[in-house]
């Protein structure tokens, strides 16, 4: 598993990939399945910024914390509900490993926080794989 990102689609809130040509030709060839849980939501690209209030990715798979945009949107549930489609979907082909884009709120590994300081751990999708025992790699 890649995030969609770095195997270039233009997924990323500013609608930009972060293209590494790794994953992308590991996508065609089949090793690596693309997955951005932003758009699995039904975010447009490009979108507002969101970030995590109140903690990390964890807080947000326990019900703390929020997912707020840049309009003081509340998403939250939106996401919560997409990763969990995510989990449900792939359940009995979870990979052994994923590779994710850090500074992301969904996909950040160890930075969740989009350039914001003071915001570490994972986002809510790394959380969720972690907790499903995928191990996670953290890709700048």
């Amino acid at each position: 598993m890649v995030s969609a990102c770095l195997a270039g689609y233009s997924s990323r809130y500013d609608a930009t990939s972060r293209l590494i040509p790794f994953f992308s030709q590991g996508v065609v060839l089949g090793y690596f399945l693309p997955i951005c849980p932003e758009m699995w939501a039904g975010w447009s690209a490009p979108r507002l910024k969101v970030s995590i209030l109140g903690g990390n990715g964890r807080d947000l798979l326990a019900g703390r914390g929020r997912l707020i945009d840049e309009a003081g949107l509340d998403l939250t549930g939106e996401l919560l509900l997409a990763v969990s489609m995510i989990l449900y979907n792939y359940r009995n082909r979870l990979p052994p490993i994923a590779y994710l884009k850090e500074g992301s709120p969904s996909c950040g590994v160890s930075d969740c926080g989009m350039g914001h300081e003071g915001v570490s751990g994972p986002g809510l999708f790394s959380a969720a794989l972690s907790a499903c025992g995928v191990q996670l790699v953290g890709v700048e």
